[in-house]
Formats: structure tokens, C-alpha cells, sequence
């Protein structure tokens, strides 16, 4: 049962307390407000290990790439939870790419319609291979199309590299080929693929490679080279590093960069006269670190250590740069008879305030998977995984993370794997469908609440705050609304299971979602406010 849309209402806490009335919640069968696995999709056909992933549509979607026996490139939902649904995240995937090699690779931007990937597909010469750049779009229903591909001008050997600007507006691709010691990139329009800039280095085995959110800066490691170039392709810093690594990081700005440098990890800044180092840290004897990623703002590091003599430990660590504060550390070991271990990936929202952590593990009860609250430097979740983490990602809330795992250890056979979505349950306000279909189910737990409003509308550009209110409202009142009343649980749950095409009836077909509800006297409104993907 719904109340009537409202139009410019007052909105004050009085008129809330008017509306709280009516209906029961629905009845769950899970819990989403505590830490849980939402969701594992594993090959149903074919033999694949996930080995690229990346949330797209503002985290809303999963496009991955499966790679080994049968790659394909795969599109999931992240807000399905097949536990409460009887959904399956996937919806859809690109098998036509049959004869590709090595491992693909995925980006995808804010918008839905823009899901980069690049391949390889051996050439007519020995060892050679021709590289594709490719963009797909979600249409209706959320099939993919294949809006353009392109193909790199060197046919080379070595294994491709893609990023993607914060914009969605260009990309980099670049290949190597190790014999000739070529190093080609091309910097890409993402509307239509159409060549932007070239440009041919002499170098070693790619590596890494990283764009600034403008685009205007490219960060790569070549061999044990490290080289900076502009947009134009032009070199603005290039060192020959102690040690070649994989471990490299860049700022939003393009004005920090971390990378790791044999036995130590530094941050290089920009300065008038080049870059230079700004913050480091050492190793302890043994170790080299592996992987890194660091905030926006270059003010928070990741780090991923791995003990090279005994090959079983590592080390998790995060720093704060500008004080050289350590904020977090966890360090794992093992017998030397043991498994390798090896830090995997390291992944971090752009503020820098989670951090995940994916390693191979050595088959004990010791997590691969760790998710690190930064301000607090509290673990709020992890897993001990039945295999290696091979592809991970972290959404833009530091909410979910998506893990691509092998079927067994990094270092033991497996054709096949499977991607996992955990949610740390920390949303106080949560999205129960996918993005297909005409049915939205939402829940909301607010401890003590008695009743919940579920108010859909437009997101407003700015949020209204009332007094004596916990929050904010974030949807604009001058703009229809429409009202859902439901009664809370002895927990404050409240369930609400309603038409998408009666809400953008009422509100438009843009439309967000927040819920208010009065707690101990107090009007609550949730931080979690959410704008639902419509495929």
C-alpha cells in the first residue's frame, strides 16, 4: 500500500510523522544488512577463470572477463541477491572471442553504455599477436552490443595494457613486442575509438600502466623503466628503477605517483623542475613490494609486500603520506614447504577511505580476501577463500567488493573459477533487485525505527537539512514525489516491493530513493540514497 505522490510539500518533521502509518514489511529470507556474499557465479559452460573486473554504472554493474579455455567477456548485476530473488547476476555475456590469448582485460566509466576491453589473438608470425581495443554498450535488458573495435598498429609479443580516464572522454592502450623492444601506445576518443595520439618508445616487457582522471597524464612501467608523458605523448619524467616491478599507482591529478622501487615503495610528486620524491618506505630483508594503489588525492598508499626469499610470506600495509603515518598492517607467513603466496591486487576507492586486499593464500584458514576501513584502521570484512584471488575490485562506496577466484591455488591446475560479490551489510538502505524487469525491492533497517517512509523523486544537487533531524534529504522537494509508508520489524526493517514504471510515472524515469523514519523522537534519514539502474 502506498500513500499519494506528493508535490512541493513542507517536509517538515511534522509532516513526516503525519505520513508514518500503514502496512507490514515483507517477511526476509536473508539478511543484507550484515556482512554476507551476495552472490557467486561460476562457468556453467566452458572452462574460464576470471581474471579482470571492474564496477561500472556507479557500481550498479559487474564487467568482467573470464580468461583460459573459454574467455568471454561477462556483465553482472550487483544488486541481485538470488538468495531473496531467485536471480541470476548475469546478464549477459560476449562469447565471440574465440582464439584470443593470454589475459583479457576490462575498464568500464560511470556510464553504462561505455565497457572497455582489450584481447589478443595470435598473429601469422611465431609468438606474434594482434591486439584489439573494443567498447560495448548495455541496451535494453542488459544485452551487450559491440558499439566499435580497433585494432593497435604493432603486432608484438608481449601481453597488452588499458586504462581509462576518470571522464570516460579518451583511453590508453599499449602493447610491447620483447624482441624488438617496441613499446606502441595509442591514446583513443572512447565515443568512437578514433585515434587521438601515437607514440612508439624503445622498451622492455610492459608492465603497468596508468591514467590520471583528466587524462592528461600517462604513468607506465616498461621492463625497469618508469616514464611519465603528457597527452601529447611527450616524456616528462623517465628513471630506470632498482628492480622491474608491476606495483604502480597515480593520483587523480596526475601529480603523485607511487610506484615500487626493488626493496623500497615511493611517491613521487610533481614540482616545478620534475618529480620528485615526496614520501617512502622501506622493505624488511627479503621483501619487494608487488602491488599499490593510492588515493585521489595521493594522500593515502597501499601496499602489497611479498617476502621473495621464502616465497610464503606477505605484508598488507597503509600509509598516510603526508605524515608518514602507518595506518594499517597485516602480515602473513607460512612454513617454507608451504603454497606460495603472493599479493594479487590492491584496490582503494577514490578517497582513500577503504582499501582491499586480494592474495593468493597458502591453503590455511588465513584470509585472501581483507577490506580495511582507513580512518579507523579496522578490518570490516574478510574471507578465507577456497582459492587464489586473481581479479578484485572494490566499489566506489567501499561497500562491495568483487572477487574473480581460481578454483584452487594459483599454483595448482584449474581450468575454472568464479566471481564473488561481498557486501559488508554496512548500507542502510539497500537495492534487492537487478537492473531488469519492472519490480524494485528495497529494504531499510534503521534500529528503532517504528515505520518507514520509502520517498522516490530527483536526486537534488545539494542536500535540505531540518532541524533536529539525524541527516539529510537529498530529494528535491520542489519536484514530484511519491510516498511509500511501511511498518518496521522489532529489528527497524522495513521492506517495500513496488512497479518501477508506476514510480517514474509519478517522479520521472530518472529517479532516486531515500527513506526517512522517526527514531526515538528524532527523524532519521538514511546516507545510503540510491538511484536505480533501468535496463
Amino acid at each position: 500500500m502506498h500513500c499519494s505522490p506528493l508535490k512541493r510539500p513542507s517536509w517538515g518533521p511534522s509532516a513526516l510523522l503525519l505520513a508514518l502509518l500503514l502496512a507490514p514489511s515483507a517477511a526476509a529470507q536473508v539478511d543484507p544488512f550484515a556482512p554476507h556474499v551476495r552472490w557467486t557465479h561460476a562457468p556453467t559452460a566452458g572452462t574460464w577463470i576470471p581474471r579482470s573486473l571492474s564496477f561500472a554504472a556507479g557500481g550498479d554493474l559487474l564487467w568482467g572477463a573470464g580468461s583460459v579455455g573459454s574467455p568471454r567477456l561477462l556483465l553482472l548485476s550487483s544488486n541481485e541477491l538470488p538468495a531473496e530473488t531467485a536471480g541470476e547476476p548475469l546478464l549477459d555475456e560476449d562469447l565471440g572471442l574465440a582464439g584470443a590469448v593470454g589475459t583479457l582485460i576490462v575498464r568500464a566509466g560511470s556510464d553504462p553504455t561505455a565497457l572497455f576491453s582489450v584481447h589478443q589473438v595470435p598473429g601469422s608470425a611465431p609468438s606474434t599477436r594482434h591486439t584489439f581495443v573494443e567498447r560495448r554498450s548495455v541496451g535494453a535488458g542488459g544485452t551487450l552490443s559491440l558499439t566499435w573495435s580497433r585494432e593497435l598498429a604493432l603486432v608484438g609479443n608481449g601481453a597488452p595494457a588499458l586504462a581509462l580516464d576518470g571522464t570516460g572522454t579518451s583511453l590508453v592502450c599499449a602493447v610491447s613486442d620483447v624482441l624488438t623492444g617496441t613499446l606502441e601506445l595509442e591514446w583513443l576518443a572512447a565515443v568512437d575509438g578514433a585515434l587521438l595520439t601515437a607514440r612508439t618508445l624503445t622498451g622492455g616487457t610492459l608492465r603497468a600502466l596508468e591514467l590520471s582522471h583528466d587524462g592528461e597524464t600517462v604513468a607506465l612501467l616498461s621492463g625497469a623503466q618508469l616514464l611519465v608523458l603528457d597527452s601529447q605523448g611527450v616524456i616528462v619524467h623517465q628513471e630506470t628503477l632498482a628492480l622491474a616491478t608491476n606495483a604502480l599507482a597515480l593520483s587523480s591529478d596526475g601529480d603523485h605517483l607511487l610506484v615500487g622501487a626493488g626493496t623500497f615503495a615511493r611517491l613521487l610528486t610533481r614540482t616545478a623542475s620534475g618529480f620528485a620524491d615526496s614520501f617512502s618506505t622501506p622493505s624488511v630483508l627479503g621483501e619487494v613490494v608487488t602491488r599499490v594503489a593510492l588515493s585521489e588525492d595521493g594522500e593515502i598508499a597501499a601496499l602489497g609486500w611479498w617476502d621473495q626469499v621464502s616465497g610464503t610470506g606477505v605484508r598488507l600495509q597503509v600509509w598516510e603520506t603526508t605524515t608518514d603515518s602507518l595506518v594499517f598492517e597485516q602480515s602473513q607467513t607460512a612454513p617454507g614447504a608451504s603454497l606460495q603466496n603472493f599479493p594479487e591486487a590492491v584496490a582503494m576507492t577514490p578517497d582513500g577511505r577503504r582499501v582491499a586486499f586480494g592474495v593468493w593464500g597458502v591453503g590455511d584458514s588465513a584470509p585472501e580476501l581483507l577490506l580495511v576501513d582507513v580512518p579507523t584502521g579496522a578490518i570490516v570484512l574478510q574471507a578465507d577463500l577456497p582459492g587464489s584471488v586473481r581479479a578484485l575490485a572494490l566499489d566506489p562506496t567501499g561497500t562491495r567488493v568483487a572477487v574473480g577466484m581460481k578454483h584452487s591455488h594459483a599454483n595448482q591446475f584449474a581450468t575454472t573459477g568464479e566471481v564473488r560479490l561481498h557486501d559488508t551489510g554496512e548500507r542502510d538502505l539497500q537495492l534487492l533487485s537487478g537492473p531488469v524487469g519492472d519490480t524494485l525491492r528495497l529494504a531499510t533497517r534503521q534500529a528503532g525505527a517504528g515505520r518507514s517512509l520509502f520517498v522516490f523523486g530527483t536526486l537534488s544537487p545539494a542536500p535540505t537539512a531540518f532541524r533536529s533531524a539525524l541527516g539529510s534529504l537529498w530529494i528535491q522537494r520542489s519536484a514530484p514525489l511519491r510516498v511509500y509508508n511501511r511498518a518496521a520489524d522489532m529489528t527497524g526493517r522495513s521492506d517495500l516491493t513496488v512497479s518501477r514504471s508506476s514510480v517514474a510515472g509519478q517522479v520521472g524515469a530518472s529517479f532516486a530513493v531515500q527513506v526517512a523514519a522517526r527514531v526515538s523522537g528524532s527523524l532519521h534519514f538514511t546516507a545510503t540514497v540510491l538511484e536505480p539502474l533501468d535496463l
